[in-house]
């Protein structure tokens, strides 16, 4: 196995191109298992709660070995499981984490490894890695290649890490972030909201950078050693049961729950069932998971009366008495039910309701309401 400068610098460019242009992965492998012997070469995403690959390319193994890894064996394959604990950026031997007489006696290596002309060697970065999943990228080199190949082809594989962690970190991140904002925008949600997409079994797949915090302290909300999404109290728990129930049936369904250490922090949950139309999914590396049904989560703090009806006032120019007229409507209250509820004449909330809809353009108290809600999210 030989590599050249050239050849070396021609390779970093283009791991480092797939950041922007993930369609360039394939070029990638195929150039590293030319330089390495024709190893068969690969990368691709592991769920550390499921144990299986979620996405992959490989370069080498045929059609009917790919799917069989993605039905079956990518859930028994011990070189994954030594991974886990191998740190983001580093390079290790595929015996390092399951030396060979154990890997001989498995039924991974029998009927996955050895058909494929015995690619029992080689090695692999670990290029990404969170709670939730990590990335590899590396090459599996035949048992007869491996006294010429395995040594350099690791060597190889330690001066592309960095390029690879690159690529693999910025183009995740490039695509959370586009798929977010498209979350934001379709659903009127403040820019910095937690939002969590799961499964119907409550399987996290993602959450963004808000809901990650949430996740973390515990407070209102976090996850099983399966990677489901838990909430603190048991009643909580039963309202999120039966919020996943009733969007089978309905769009949305939203309920609330208490800060477990302090009550009077409260947090506001909706569900929608997920659409995942529109949405660059494939970039986003979520194409095969999304194919089950998905359900968008997004949470917000709720606010109390007083506070909400101040952010009307000093958006809008109100005086105190139209922005709580104000309030009062966007949260279904009619104009009848509010003048009784504050002894006022039906004439002098109509008057006042005038007003509101003059200052802020507003047709009707429909056209009031969106207003409000897109000017209080944005």
């Amino acid at each position: 196995m030989k590599i050249t400068e050239a050849s070396y610098k021609k390779l970093s460019a283009q791991i480092l191109s797939t950041s922007l242009q993930q369609e360039n992965w394939p070029l990638v492998l195929q150039n590293l298992s030319q330089m390495a012997g024709g190893a068969r070469t690969f990368l691709f995403s592991h769920d550390l709660f499921e144990n299986h690959a979620l996405c992959e390319h490989w370069i080498g193994c045929s059609d009917d070995f790919v799917q069989s890894w993605k039905d079956y064996y990518s859930s028994i394959n011990p070189w994954a499981n030594g991974a886990k604990d191998v740190p983001v950026g580093a390079a290790f031997h595929a015996t390092q984490y399951c030396p060979e007489d154990q890997l001989l006696q498995t039924e991974f290596y029998n009927d996955w490894v050895k058909p494929q002309e015995n690619i029992k060697h080689g090695s692999a970065v670990v290029a990404f890695k969170d709670k939730r999943v990590m990335w590899l990228f590396g090459g599996l080199i035949r048992s007869r290649d491996s006294d010429k190949n395995s040594e350099p082809f690791h060597r190889l594989l330690n001066l592309l890490a960095a390029q690879v962690e690159h690529a693999i970190t910025v183009k995740k991140k490039l695509n959370e972030l586009s798929f977010e904002r498209d979350v934001f925008a379709q659903n009127n949600l403040r820019s910095n909201a937690p939002i969590i997409v799961i499964r119907e079994n409550r399987k996290i797949i993602h959450a963004n950078a808000a809901a990650e915090t949430l996740l973390s302290n515990a407070d209102y909300l976090s996850f099983d050693d399966k990677g489901r999404l838990e909430l603190p109290a048991s009643s909580a728990m039963r309202s999120l049961e039966k919020a996943i129930h009733m969007i089978k049936e309905h769009n949305t369904h939203s309920f609330t729950i208490q800060n477990i250490r302090d009550p009077n922090q409260k947090l506001d949950f909706t569900l929608l069932k997920f659409q995942t139309s529109g949405f660059d999914t494939d970039a986003f590396d979520l194409n095969d998971i999304f194919e089950e049904t998905s359900i968008l989560l997004t949470i917000s703090e709720q606010a109390d009366e007083q506070t909400e009806i101040q952010n009307i006032k000093y958006q809008f120019g109100l005086t105190n008495a139209e922005a709580s007229v104000t309030y009062s409507i966007y949260q279904g209250v009619t104009i009848n039910e509010y003048a009784q509820s504050r002894s006022l004449s039906i004439h002098t909330v109509r008057n006042q309701v005038k007003a509101v809809l003059s200052k802020t353009g507003s047709r009707r108290q429909s056209d009031l309401i969106r207003l409000i809600n897109k000017k209080l999210n944005v």
